[in-house]
C-alpha cells in the first residue's frame, strides 16, 4: 500500500458542530492519532480546521466526521470499486519557535493524506 502526504495550507478557519458517530469503517479521528486523520468530505472540508483561538480544537475537528462513506472523497478506480483510495484530511499544530519553550504560538497546518490501494 502506497501512502503519500501533501501539506496544502496554513489556515485558521471556523468549524461546524456536526455530531460525531461511527461508520462501517470505524470512528475518526482515531485515538492517539497526532494528525487527527478523518475522511475528507471534499475540497471545502479542508477549510474547516479549527481556528487558532479554539480552546477545544480536537473536539471541534472530531465533530466534522460524517459517518456516511458516500459523502467521503474517494479516488478514482483503475479497475473497480475495490481498487480506489481515499483522501484523509488532517491538521497539525506546529510551534512558530520550537527553540523557545516559553513561546506558545503555533501555526495550524491543514494536510491531506492520500491512501492508495491496489497495484498502482
Amino acid at each position: 500500500m502506497k501512502v503519500r502526504t501533501l501539506f496544502v495550507a496554513a489556515a485558521a478557519f471556523g468549524a461546524s458542530t456536526t455530531a460525531q458517530s461511527t461508520s462501517p469503517y470505524g470512528v475518526f479521528p482515531q485515538p492517539n492519532d497526532t494528525l487527527r486523520l478523518q475522511p475528507c468530505l471534499g475540497i471545502g472540508a479542508i477549510q474547516k480546521i479549527p481556528a487558532l483561538n479554539d480552546t477545544t480544537a480536537e473536539q471541534t475537528w472530531a465533530a466534522h466526521f460524517n459517518p456516511d462513506p458516500g459523502s467521503w472523497k474517494w479516488g478514482s478506480s483503475v479497475t473497480d470499486t475495490t481498487d480506489r483510495g481515499i483522501f484523509l484530511c488532517a491538521y497539525l499544530d506546529v510551534s512558530l519557535d520550537y527553540t523557545t519553550k516559553s513561546d506558545s504560538r503555533i501555526a495550524r497546518l491543514a494536510a491531506v493524506k492520500t491512501r492508495c490501494q491496489g497495484s498502482r
